[in-house]
């Protein structure tokens, strides 16, 4: 009992490292939008911007353990299609700005943080995105160096293999050992920190 328990701990402590380059990213971005709008902006507000930073991954997250039964982790899905998930979250965003007469601050920031989040995820980890769907032939775009050379796209037989690695395999390879994208995402999370605080935002 003890074992599982901890084990389960680790896994949670390596998500939160997983996802906190990706919050950071909706947290600098509701900052330079606050300073641009003349808005001070709650702890609630950041808590919100961090979310829609991280709406692909609980979207799709929540589509493979409800539909398919088994949660990868890969970028397979309609919230990391961007041509599809970036137009539709800011239709969604600015429907919500005019229905409870929200700042525009919500319309900018919800497209800019997606995107930051794609780019991201075609530079930290494989399967990479597909930029050009509907319209591509299936690419991922993935860079990384690769023997050496710096390389754009994946082989299909490196995307089967992406498809076939676990959330929890890829945890545990990346964020609960020493990795360039542990410390890359715990240097992104205290600056967020920092960041947060030093705008002495109240609570809400």
């Amino acid at each position: 009992m003890f074992y599982k328990l901890f084990h389960l701990a680790r896994l949670c402590i390596g998500l939160g490292f997983a996802i906190s380059a990706d919050a950071a990213f909706g947290v600098f971005i509701a900052r330079g939008l606050a300073y641009a709008f003349d808005k001070q902006l709650t702890w609630l507000e950041y808590a919100v911007a961090a979310i829609i930073a991280l709406l692909p991954d609980f979207l799709d997250v929540g589509y493979q353990a409800l539909i398919q039964k088994r949660v990868t982790g890969a970028h397979k899905s309609v919230p990391h299609k961007p041509l599809f998930m970036i137009p539709a979250a800011t239709l969604a965003a600015m429907i919500v700005c005019w229905y409870w007469d929200l700042s525009a601050l919500w319309i900018w920031l919800t497209p800019l943080a997606l995107i930051a989040h794609l780019v991201h995820d075609s530079i930290e980890q494989g399967p990479g995105i597909e930029w050009g769907y509907p319209f591509g032939n299936g690419t991922h775009y993935y860079v990384r160096n690769k023997n050496g050379v710096l390389c754009w796209t994946m082989t299909p037989a490196e995307i089967a293999h992406q498809y076939t690695i676990t959330m929890r395999g890829w945890i545990e390879r990346e964020y609960l050992h020493l990795t360039v994208n542990l410390g890359f995402n715990a240097v992104m999370m205290v600056i967020a920190l920092v960041v947060i605080f030093s705008s002495k935002p109240p609570l809400f």
